[in-house]
């Protein structure tokens, strides 16, 4: 049975067709079952939860740290941070903005799941933090720092794509979805200011 937070939840999830009437957005049985191997929402194991929910929620930090660090290692350490941010900040926008439209729900809104990150209505496809770590993964890897840096970034965008997915905040396909748009948006906007880079150092 339904919580009264999970049918308030559900309403405001549902799109409007032009005749005004509502309808439920689906997730796919692949999803579902995707969801369901992997093991987590209400199956989910105390100590990887634990684990799931450091990642959930420090892993950005973490990757910040390693941007800071490859950017150290360019000429322009500056102009290539602020660059990576402001594309990160510029996609995850893009993609936030997709998950309104969509309002493709997430495991904890079907009842799947704890709301373990206490996250609010919005929708779920694409991960947001996917979107995010992603675009900054690949732009590190444009931009030619150091291997292990990059490695470390990939790893950590991964790690958090299993997390988020975990702790029943996102389906399997709202993060590989994330995915694929940050990758796009981080190699194109790397490729766009090549030029601007290039006269900075970078």
């Amino acid at each position: 049975m339904q919580t009264p937070t999970q049918a308030s939840t559900r309403r405001c999830l549902m799109p409007r067709a032009a005749n005004g009437q509502t309808h439920p957005p689906q997730r796919s049985s692949a999803d579902l079952r995707a969801f369901t191997r992997l093991g987590g929402g209400h199956a989910a194991r105390p100590l990887p939860l634990r684990v799931a929910l450091c990642l959930a929620r420090g892993a950005s930090g973490l990757l910040l740290v390693s941007l800071l660090l490859g950017a150290t290692f360019t000429a322009a350490p500056l102009a290539l941070a602020a660059w990576v941010l402001l594309l990160a900040g510029a996609t995850q926008w893009t993609g936030k903005r997709i998950a309104r439209h969509l309002g493709a729900p997430r495991p904890y809104h079907l009842g799947l799941s704890p709301n373990h990150l206490q996250q609010g209505a919005r929708g779920g496809w694409p991960s947001s933090h996917a979107v995010s770590m992603a675009c900054v993964s690949a732009a590190v890897w444009v931009a030619g720092v150091p291997p292990l840096l990059v490695v470390s970034a990939v790893l950590l965008t991964l790690a958090t794509g299993w997390a988020r997915i975990y702790v029943g905040a996102h389906f399997p396909s709202d993060v590989l979805a994330g995915w694929g748009l940050g990758l796009c948006g981080g190699t194109l906007g790397m490729v766009l200011a090549t030029p601007w880079l290039g006269s900075v150092g970078v």
